[in-house]
């Protein structure tokens, strides 16, 4: 059986079981030829879609070289203007352009050895924005003491044009979901 809400039309499972009502004057549905609602499309702007893809590509690749440790290649990604912020953690701060990510990635990246991370989860958040759940592990090169997070971090890519122009890293991904109004 098949229902909409607000619709004045009811589909039953069999023609003889057909209900109409009265249509509503102020909010026409489109039927289909036996009197069941139709289904209205709408459309997105032109490459809404594919450039959604095209980011969520982009971010990916990104992890995939940062996963196997690779995380010198932002001339590749990066806008020329890129602002990077740290959001938490030891050292918040913001740094501009492509030289700015490598110091900032050097203040969060120094402290550890074998520094890896790993993406949990991916969230487009709409046409410019996504959101990586993140693992991260490294040993303390002071302490030598192995440090794990399990999905505790999380970094939000602005991303136009094929580069990253907004790069913001937190320590907490709680306090990223909170700063963004989303939930687990």
């Amino acid at each position: 059986m098949f229902a909409r809400l607000g619709q004045s039309h009811v589909a039953r499972d069999s023609p003889g079981e057909q209900q109409s009502e009265e249509p509503n004057p102020h909010n026409p549905q489109p039927t289909h030829e036996h009197n069941v609602p139709v289904v209205q499309r709408f459309s997105l702007p032109a490459g809404y879609c594919a450039a959604m893809s095209e980011n969520l590509d982009l971010v990916r690749s990104i992890f995939a070289d940062w996963e196997r440790g690779e995380f010198g290649r932002a001339t590749e990604w990066a806008d020329p203007e890129i602002e990077f912020v740290v959001a938490d953690g030891p050292e918040p701060g913001s740094w501009l352009g492509v030289a700015g990510v490598a110091q900032g990635a050097r203040a969060i990246l120094s402290p550890f050895e074998e520094a890896r991370v790993q993406a949990v989860e991916y969230r487009e958040l709409d046409g410019g924005r996504i959101l990586v759940l993140v693992n991260s592990s490294g040993r303390a090169k002071k302490s030598g003491v192995a440090l794990e997070q399990h999905a505790k971090a999380a970094d939000l890519f602005h991303v136009r044009d094929n580069k990253v122009t907004k790069l913001v890293a937190y320590w907490d991904h709680e306090r990223a979901l909170a700063d963004l109004g989303l939930k687990e």
